[in-house]
């Protein structure tokens, strides 16, 4: 007796690549079901540094080079897309105010004013001295 296997295969499936706001080339990769993935490029994106690849533009599941391909995970599986995400740098906002001769609140810092700054990392404050 000859035993005779068959295996289905399909075309390749399609996955969207959203830079959420970056850039990234090529804009789309083709993934066989059940196979890995193995040609995720590295967008870039001038405000932040690349995370990775996820479901969801925040949050979801992240996917990597080598991960199986699992459709199951997608929100849409009719239209898969990936999601680039980004760490991006915190930034401290300072603002400054006093009241004017009159008594009025005003906002703002004046040519001539002296500003020091200091952060002590150990408390994660921010001391502003505007003299």
């Amino acid at each position: 007796m000859v035993a005779v296997g068959i295996m289905h295969v399909c075309c390749g499936i399609t996955v969207k690549l959203d830079a959420n706001g970056g850039k990234v080339s090529p804009a789309t990769v083709s993934v066989w079901e059940g196979g890995f993935y193995d040609a995720l490029p590295t967008p870039t994106n001038a405000n932040g540094a690349f995370d990775g690849w996820w479901t969801a533009k925040d949050g979801g599941v992240e996917v990597q080079n080598g991960d199986l391909f699992d459709l199951s995970i997608f929100a849409n599986p009719k239209t898969p897309a990936l999601y680039a995400q980004y760490h991006l740098p915190h930034k401290i906002a300072v603002a400054g105010g006093f009241l004017d001769d009159g008594g009025t609140a005003r906002s703002g810092l004046y040519r001539g004013d002296k500003v020091s700054a200091h952060i002590d990392r150990s408390k994660l404050c921010l001391q502003v001295f505007v003299s």
